[in-house]
């Protein structure tokens, strides 16, 4: 499935839609700065009938460069499940991370965390229902 170019007017939108927040991690963004994700990824579709849902606004989020780029191929679901399930134990593999730990620069407040993504806290907002 090809990529479909998002207009400026349909940026600004989405960008107004979430109050010029990340869509995931909440953070304030610019929206010179504002990169568009697919909750529902196109690398996971492969049906030409999901063409419209794949760029509708629905599944467009603004996010953050970090969110999106760590996020990549996965759907929304999958990343919520990466950063609740398996980062932590990920990160505890990573040596910076463990000398970080050790020498005080950072601390380790909690094993595992519920995620709430900022669309989640929102969503009444973001998506009133006379739209």
């Amino acid at each position: 499935m090809t990529r479909k170019r998002i207009s400026k007017q349909n940026r600004l939108k989405l960008y107004k839609r979430f109050n010029g927040h990340c869509a995931y991690c909440g953070c304030k963004i610019l929206f010179e700065e504002m990169e568009i994700d697919h909750s529902v990824p196109i690398a996971k579709t492969n049906n030409e009938n999901s063409a419209h849902f794949i760029s509708s606004n629905y599944n467009l989020r603004p996010t953050c460069h970090d969110c999106n780029n760590f996020k990549n191929s996965m759907s929304a679901g999958e990343f919520k499940f990466y950063l609740e399930e398996k980062l932590m134990k990920e990160l505890k593999k990573v040596l910076p991370y463990r000398i970080a730990l050790k020498y005080g620069f950072i601390q380790q407040l909690f094993e595992q965390k519920d995620v709430s993504f900022y669309i989640n806290e929102h969503l009444e907002e973001i998506y009133p229902e006379d739209d």
